[in-house]
């Protein structure tokens, strides 16, 4: 009788390291999954930082060339553009 209680309770162990292997193991593929996604993410922000950047010296370009040509007679649609063409 004492040894069919001990191979339940043996068998009843191996079932739960056996559950809780596979939990693990779900476990770690999600974090695989969630760290690849913060890598690209971060990859998406650094690309867009980027972007901001050139476009703001544009910007800041394209103003100081406003500001430049505030006395003259000039078209701003053509200034805009880096044309500077007076009239």
């Amino acid at each position: 009788m004492q040894m069919k209680l001990r191979t339940k309770i043996i068998l009843e162990q191996e079932n739960v390291l056996s559950s809780k292997e596979k939990e693990r193991v779900a476990l770690l593929a999600l974090v695989e999954d969630q760290r690849r996604k913060i890598e690209h993410l971060e990859s998406v922000e650094q690309q867009l930082s980027l972007s901001l950047k050139t476009e703001t010296t544009k910007l800041t370009e394209k103003e100081a060339m406003l500001s430049n040509n505030t006395n003259c007679k000039f078209n701003p649609v053509i200034a805009l553009y880096g044309l500077q063409i007076y009239m």
